[in-house]
């Protein structure tokens, strides 16, 4: 039997499956929220750099156009691996002394220093972004501190007129992540999703014929002469009963 599919019908296909949708929303929605806290946590320490290529004499149009087309070459010279190997070195240093717990037990590399950098260059200005996401909020503070303490120096040994200042100390790192809200609602969102995928999916696969209603849609020219109505086992049972009685 082809059945004709309306909105109406999936709703209310939907309505009377209510407690599955429920169950998979709760249960999808309780597996993220119980992923996201325990998954370790994460912390972004944030500055704001303003770079420039400086000259002598006044400070003309072209010497702040030149400036931010330079924007990209400046976040190169931040993510280099010159620069990144005197932040891990000095962060090796500064390891084994106190006051410095919450650095890494092993030894930092070039490559673990640039794995939590961010650096976005502003629009239509001469500033760069530096985020650093660590494992602790002193953690991801103190590599941004360094890389500020080294980057000026670099600027200026790669490109002669280059300066870079910054707008703000480093903050002290926040959590970025997990967002255990967010995951937990994506997660009850996906339950729903599913819920809803599985009970259309019966919806469309149904050829059964629950009521009459489910004929006259299909045969909308042939009229219903009859229903066979259903009878219940326990009506069968007491009229047996009073069939035995009467005859006794």
């Amino acid at each position: 039997m082809k059945k004709e599919i309306s909105l109406s019908a999936i709703l209310k296909a939907m309505w009377k499956k209510a407690w599955l949708i429920l169950i998979f929303v709760l249960v999808f929605a309780l597996a993220s929220y119980v992923m996201a806290y325990y998954t370790p946590k994460k912390y972004t320490s944030n500055t704001k750099v303003y770079v420039r290529n400086i000259k002598t004499g006044s400070l003309t149009t072209n010497d702040l156009n030149l400036s931010r087309y330079l924007l990209n070459a400046y976040i190169e010279v931040l993510v280099g691996n010159n620069l990144l190997q005197l932040v891990a070195d000095e962060l090796n240093e500064l390891r084994p002394l106190e006051g410095y717990e919450y650095l890494k037990d092993q030894d930092y590399k070039a490559s673990d220093i640039k794995s939590m950098i961010k650096a976005t260059p502003g629009d239509e200005t001469e500033i760069i972004t530096i985020n650093v996401t660590a494992s602790s909020p002193s953690e991801a503070q103190c590599v941004n501190i360094l890389l500020l303490k080294y980057f000026p120096d670099e600027i200026k040994r790669v490109i002669d007129t280059g300066e870079a200042k910054a707008l703000y100390d480093p903050t002290v790192g926040v959590q970025t992540s997990p967002n255990i809200v967010r995951n937990t609602l994506l997660g009850a969102l996906l339950g729903f999703i599913i819920a809803a995928a599985i009970i259309l999916l019966i919806f469309m696969t149904d050829s059964t014929i629950h009521s009459e209603t489910d004929l006259t849609e299909v045969f909308n020219d042939i009229p219903v002469l009859g229903v066979i109505p259903i009878i219940q086992a326990k009506d069968t049972q007491a009229y047996s009963n009073e069939s035995k009685n009467s005859k006794a």
